[in-house]
């Protein structure tokens, strides 16, 4: 059960940093 929480915070995580990643490109985009 434990495991199971720590894959689905590891997948938040990840989920999190895609979405900040995607919001800076979307940002150097328009700032160009």
């Amino acid at each position: 059960m434990a495991q199971r929480i720590w894959i689905d915070d590891k997948k938040i995580k990840l989920m999190s940093l895609l979405y900040n990643i995607n919001k800076e490109l979307k940002g150097v985009k328009t700032s160009r």
